[in-house]
């Protein structure tokens, strides 16, 4: 849970095919993004954990994200 935002708890990555180069502290944060629908890997079923997110990734993150921030209140 951050910032009101509920996530479930998630198990081990093994969705993606490069499941085993993903760091073993961010498997848990990971796989609670693709379980949120947030990311879902490339066309190939890998995560690309050494892959620098290009422009389009982000905006479609971010367009993922956005329905979640419905229910939060953030003082600036």
């Amino acid at each position: 849970e951050y910032a009101d935002i509920y996530v479930p708890e998630a198990p081990l990555v093994d969705h993606f095919e490069d499941a085993d180069d993903i760091q073993s502290w961010a498997v848990p944060y990971v796989e609670k993004l693709r379980l949120s629908g947030l990311m879902a890997g490339d066309a190939n079923g890998n995560f690309l954990p050494s892959k620098t997110a290009n422009r389009a990734e982000v905006a479609t993150l971010t367009m993922r994200f956005l329905p979640y921030m419905n229910d939060v209140n953030i003082d600036i």
